[in-house]
Order: C-alpha cells, then structure tokens, then sequence
C-alpha cells in the first residue's frame, strides 16, 4: 500500500483487522475515523515506512474508541518504547496522546512476509 494520500483509511466502522502490509510513502499511512460507533479494530504486524504521518485516529467528543495496535513496525520510533497513535478530536481539531491507541510492544525490525523472503 504505497503512494497515495491515505494508504488504509476505515470510516465509522469497528472490528476491522489490518494485518501483515507494508503501508509506504503515503501522506498518511493508516487513517481511523472511529467517531460514534468505531474503534476496536486491530491492526498487527504492519510496516510503516517513510510515510508523512504513519497512523492517525479521528473521534468526536466522548467517543474516543479503544483500538489494538500491536507489533507494528515504525521506522521513525525507538524500537523498544512504546509508539503512541496521534488522535484527533474531529469537531474542533485537537490533538493530543491517548492510552487508548498505543502500539505497546513495537518491531524492533520490518515484519518480513513469506514473500519477502525468497
């Protein structure tokens, strides 16, 4: 999923899985709009390469939604602390970090696929 102006963005919608892709040189890599009824979606096991923004999620006031980022790979992040997610709240544009959306146990090294090894 590479080039683009959002590589992966899901809409008002919950338990998606994004799993096992490299998300490379979007604007922004992976775009969540959990708003009323979104959130717990997982997203595991992805590499984020030289996107503008990695990953982002939007909400509206009191529904900031739980989603389960793990072992994901940033290239742009220490590897063994723990990646916080940008939210947004989308009604009046702030941003701030939320123990909602951390990727706790970050890659150390780009998850390889069987394809990326032969």
């Amino acid at each position: 999923i590479a080039y683009s102006h959002k590589g992966i963005c899901v809409l008002w919608s919950k338990n998606n899985t994004i799993q096992k892709n490299l998300i490379l040189g979007n604007d922004k890599g992976v775009e969540l709009d959990v708003y009323y009824n979104g959130g717990q979606n997982k997203i595991n096991y992805n590499n984020f390469v030289k996107n503008e923004i990695h990953a982002e999620v939007y909400f509206i006031e009191k529904a900031m939604a739980y989603n389960n980022w793990n072992r994901n790979y940033w290239d742009n992040w220490p590897k063994y602390i723990p990646k916080p997610i940008i939210s947004r709240e989308a009604m009046f544009g702030s941003y701030f970090l939320s123990l909602l959306n951390i990727d706790w146990l970050p890659l150390p090294a780009p998850y390889q696929t069987s394809s990326q090894l032969t």
